[in-house]
């Protein structure tokens, strides 16, 4: 599975622009929206009157094979979220994979992911030209099994490892919906709610259908982009 567009939304947009520009992402303005090309999904900020809570939670897979570089790097912009132990490099076994996070300026957590399963190239050091695409978004639920079980009715996405009624990925290292029962915090460690919050996605599967998951703020499209 592949995400082509991801569609969040926001009260402070001039604060997002600053940040993800001083990443080093090239940041397009349009009058009521942000564009930020990353890899091969464009990731857009619209404008939103309505006060939001909580926070969005997304992951770009990055080309790579040392998360640490990617960590001195993203430490040197920007504070990097620890765990309650400390941590700041976060290695999930399962999915062969290693993680580190930070903030935006709307407290959405922002999540730089290294797959083992997708091949990279050694570097001694890291620039967002190394991201491939956003990989996962989260999707807060009420009831995940019930949200899973209605993607099942449009789509065939596969699990991904591990789940339960408060965490079900779905999808596979390129494309991840990552379901979480709302108001559960955002890992890793973060005060921040998992909360329904309005976003856009298109992904690529091979067919094409549309849909709006009842009861939930989320358009999901399937592209041939």
């Amino acid at each position: 599975m592949h995400m082509t567009f991801l569609q969040l939304h926001s009260n402070n947009i001039p604060a997002l622009q600053k940040f993800y520009t001083s990443l080093g992402f090239h940041v397009t303005d349009h009058d009521t929206f942000i564009d930020i090309p990353i890899g091969s999904t464009l990731l857009r900020f619209q404008e939103d009157d309505t006060p939001l809570t909580g926070g969005y939670h997304f992951a770009i897979n990055v080309a790579v094979d040392d998360i640490a570089i990617v960590r001195d790097w993203l430490s040197s912009l920007t504070p990097i979220i620890q765990s309650n132990q400390g941590t700041t490099i976060f290695q999930f076994d399962e999915w062969n994979a290693h993680a580190i996070y930070c903030y935006d300026p709307d407290h959405n957590i922002l999540e730089f992911i290294l797959r083992d399963n997708i091949v990279a190239q050694p570097h001694s050091s890291f620039r967002v030209a190394h991201s491939l695409c956003i990989s996962e978004i989260g999707l807060a639920c009420a009831d995940v099994p019930a949200t899973i079980a209605q993607f099942r009715n449009a789509v065939a996405i596969p699990d991904f490892f591990s789940h339960n009624d408060e965490f079900w990925p779905i999808g596979d290292d390129n494309g991840l919906f990552i379901m979480v029962r709302s108001p559960r915090l955002w890992y890793p460690d973060t005060p921040i709610p998992a909360a329904l919050m309005p976003l856009t996605v298109k992904f690529h599967t091979g067919h094409n259908h549309h849909w709006q998951l009842d009861g939930y703020p989320y358009r999901i499209t399937q592209s041939d982009d």
